[in-house]
C-alpha cells in the first residue's frame, strides 16, 4: 500500500512539475518584432525596405513587422507605412504579421506611435520583453532602439545598412530623441498632441 502511495506521489509531482514548466517556458516566451523606419523620399523608402526584406530572409523568426511612417509626411503625398507594407507583400511576408502605423510624421513620430500601435485585438503589437529591430538605412535607428530598450523594457537592436552619412553638425542622438525620451516622461504625450 505504502509503495502505492509513493507511486501516485511521484507521479503526481511529475505531471505537476511538467505543467509548471510548460506554464513558466510560456511566460518567457520571447517574441520577435521589427520596427521599420519609414521616408517620405521614395528612393529612401525603398531602400529601407531592402534592408528590411535582407533581416526578414535571414533564419531569424519575425512575429511581427511594423512600418511606421504617416500620410503626406513632409507633403510627400503619398503614404508611408502603406507603400511599404505593399513592398512586404509583394515579397511574400505574410499579411497577418504586417502592422501600419501611419500618424508619424517624423522619427520622433515613428517611435511614439508605433510603441503604442494596438493589434485587431486591442492588444499593443510591441510587448515589453520582446526583441526588436529598428531598421533603417540611417542612423535614426540608434536613438529609436535606445529609447524602446531603456523605456519600454524591450531588447532593442538597431539594424542598419545603407549610405546615408552624417553632416559634420550632426548628433548621434538624432535631434536628440533618446535625451528627450528619457528625461521626459510625458515626451509621447507631447509629440502625438504636437504632430
Amino acid at each position: 500500500m505504502k509503495l502505492k502511495n509513493h507511486a501516485f506521489l511521484l507521479f503526481a509531482c511529475l505531471i505537476a512539475c511538467s505543467l509548471t514548466s510548460t506554464v513558466h517556458a510560456q511566460k518567457t516566451h520571447q517574441r520577435t518584432g521589427m520596427l521599420v523606419l519609414g521616408s517620405a523620399d521614395v528612393p529612401t523608402l525603398k531602400n529601407r525596405m531592402n534592408v528590411a526584406l535582407k533581416l526578414y530572409n535571414t533564419p531569424e523568426k519575425f512575429d511581427y513587422i511594423i512600418v511606421s511612417g504617416g500620410c503626406n509626411a513632409h507633403h510627400s503625398g503619398f503614404c508611408e507605412a502603406t507603400e511599404m507594407a505593399e513592398i512586404l507583400k509583394e515579397n511574400h511576408v505574410p499579411e497577418a504579421i504586417i502592422h501600419k502605423e501611419e500618424k508619424s510624421q517624423s522619427t520622433i513620430g515613428n517611435y511614439c506611435y508605433s510603441r503604442s500601435l494596438k493589434d485587431e485585438n486591442g492588444k499593443k503589437v510591441m510587448q515589453e520583453g520582446d526583441v526588436v529591430f529598428v531598421v533603417s538605412n540611417h542612423w535614426h535607428a540608434f536613438s529609436v532602439a535606445g529609447c524602446l530598450q531603456v523605456n519600454d523594457k524591450m531588447n532593442a537592436k538597431y539594424y542598419i545598412e545603407g549610405s546615408i552619412n552624417p553632416k559634420e553638425t550632426d548628433k548621434l542622438d538624432y535631434t536628440d530623441i533618446f535625451k528627450r525620451c528619457t528625461e521626459d516622461a510625458n515626451f509621447c504625450d507631447a509629440i502625438i498632441s504636437s504632430e
